[in-house]
């Protein structure tokens, strides 16, 4: 089409826009290799385009949606002549269709294109949290075989004990048992701390917020929570929000050295969001850089519930993090 435009009207080149659904695109230029800038057309009522002088441009439009542009340089002094003109109202006139098929395609190949980098995405995530999951078992084990256990098989050496003693040393074993109180009570709180360790038992109790708050309660850098008329929702998004909050607030007291951390929750019309603002010192992180590991982590639990995360961060002027899930309320 470009070229029998160009051919057509003795133009010094000939181009064809598209228009899909990432905008106007540059389809087709003749000929190929003139190094015209891309510069978008500015179609006027006369049918100039106002980028340059002796540039024209049409519409193409079908069923009133326009489609397309067709555009044109005309050779110095050499301006286009009535057939010319004619030929070219009559192939913007008639390229609807074509263009249509053009845009529809060219959405298809980009959402070809996303859907293939969102499938290699998905897979990474899902790696990282086998991997993630195989490391938690592990530290499980670790720290069970460390300390609970330890206490429980001192526990029941010391009970057996006890009672071999009963017999023949009542005083002795009555003595030894009432040790055994104490010891049983740090086997219950080592417990204890390996299950808050693994999901806060105040979050599947209470939710989002009362965890919250007392999670923060003892941070080093003061913690502001504004929740107004937060209702409960699905535990798998109260887990992934309460993690990626903590991971952001954990960031900014570690490494930001802000003076103030904000955390704002809201839940209106099937959006959940979550924004966790700090004054500190920000970063800057150069397209090429590795993403660090606590906002995969973060991105992986909001994938894994449907949400997204993003962080914005300036030298100076601190950090945001958003999340979003699309999500009723329990």
């Amino acid at each position: 089409m470009a070229r029998l435009l160009g051919e057509g009207t003795g133009a010094e080149w000939a181009q064809v826009w598209v228009m899909a659904s990432a905008g106007l695109t540059l389809a087709a230029t003749w000929p190929a290799d003139t190094g015209i800038p891309e510069t978008d057309p500015v179609p006027g009522p006369d049918g100039r385009d106002a980028t340059a002088p002796g540039r024209r441009a049409l519409a193409v439009s079908l069923g009133g949606e326009t489609l397309g542009i067709l555009r044109l340089q005309e050779r110095p002094d050499l301006p286009l002549s009535g057939v010319e003109e004619r030929l070219f109202n009559a192939l913007a006139d008639r390229a609807g269709l074509m263009l249509r098929l053009l845009g529809v395609r060219a959405d298809l190949v980009g959402r070809h294109d996303e859907l293939v980098e969102r499938a290699g995405e998905l897979r990474a995530s899902r790696e990282r949290l086998i991997e993630a999951q195989d490391a938690e078992r592990q530290r499980l084990e670790r720290d069970l075989h460390d300390g609970a256990q330890q206490h429980l098989v001192a526990l029941t050496v010391n009970l057996r004990l006890a009672q071999a003693l009963s017999k023949d040393s009542p005083d002795r074993a009555g003595e030894l048992l009432g040790r055994q109180a104490d010891a049983a009570a740090v086997a219950i709180e080592t417990l204890s701390s390996l299950s808050r360790g693994i999901y806060p038992r105040l979050l599947s109790e209470e939710g989002l917020v009362p965890a919250l708050r007392a999670a923060v309660a003892t941070s080093a850098t003061p913690v502001t929570i504004r929740a107004d008329a937060m209702t409960r929702l699905p535990a798998a998004v109260e887990a992934a929000l309460y993690f990626c909050c903590m991971e952001a607030v954990q960031n900014a007291t570690k490494h930001s050295g802000a003076s103030a951390v904000g955390v704002d929750l809201s839940s209106d019309r099937g959006e959940s969001r979550l924004v966790v603002t700090d004054d500190g010192v920000g970063f800057i992180q150069s397209p090429g850089a590795a993403t660090g590991a606590g906002l995969v982590n973060m991105r992986d639990r909001l994938d894994a519930v449907g949400g997204t995360v993003t962080v914005i961060s300036e030298a100076g002027a601190g950090t945001t993090v958003s999340a979003l899930v699309h999500v009723q309320a329990a």
